[in-house]
């Protein structure tokens, strides 16, 4: 539709002011449909919270063992971070779908597959790259220095670019494809729904919300689907 309006709301994924604002903004914006940052499989772990009672199959963790530990590790930092701060990672997500399914409004899974982003990143990676991530992501968290970072405040503007600067610093090729590839990923879904949609409320990670913007704003930058997969 000529006329579709699109509405990024950016969120942080261990906060509960993310949760309320989601639930207000729904109400307010009214949208024809909701799409989160979350593919099928994100979406049931954090639906049936079970991530720690899940069993990793030893022949998925031998067939790829970089995948398993890097999908490990990503998870305990960030459910390390939600119980800091007393929020389960995600809960901004499913409210988003909770509040949709309540009012009646189509909920969309914008997210590429986590195998699909955890493959590309093995792939991608150099080895020392590899160990360099995994120590790091042992030892702790990012954090920005000269600057302390408050999580309850990752929404905002110089707090997220911070952030991402110091990802692409340390790890350019964690920054393509976690952020860039991902970014143009959703983009592509949420222009295919301004076909169908006239009101779309797309539900984000502050970290995505600038380069959906920027594909949105310039869709003939956008790579091609094929290449993201």
């Amino acid at each position: 539709m000529e006329d579709s309006e699109i509405f990024l709301l950016k969120t942080a994924h261990v906060s509960q002011k993310s949760v309320r604002e989601v639930e207000e903004k729904i109400k307010e914006f009214n949208p024809d449909i909701v799409a989160v940052e979350l593919d099928l499989y994100r979406y049931r772990a954090f639906k049936k919270d079970n991530i720690k009672k899940r069993k990793i199959s030893l022949r998925k963790i031998l067939k790829n063992p970089f995948s398993s530990l890097l999908h490990y590790l990503l998870s305990n930092v960030q459910k390390k971070i939600g119980r800091d701060l007393g929020v389960k990672p995600g809960s901004e997500m499913i409210k988003a779908i909770e509040v949709a399914k309540e009012k009646n409004i189509p909920v969309l899974l914008i997210d590429r597959d986590i195998k699909i982003t955890l493959n590309r990143l093995r792939s991608k990676m150099g080895f020392f790259e590899k160990l360099k991530l995994i120590k790091y992501l042992i030892i702790g968290s990012i954090g920005v220095k000269g600057k302390k970072i408050d999580l309850k405040e990752i929404t905002e503007d110089e707090t997220v670019d911070l952030l991402i600067n110091e990802l692409r610093n340390r790890f350019p090729t964690v920054a393509e494809v976690l952020l860039d590839e991902r970014d143009a990923y959703m983009a592509h879904r949420l222009l295919k729904e301004t076909k169908r949609r006239q009101r779309i409320l797309g539900v984000m990670g502050a970290g995505h919300v600038k380069g959906v913007e920027k594909y949105l704003k310039n869709p003939e930058s956008l790579p091609s689907k094929t290449k993201l997969s």
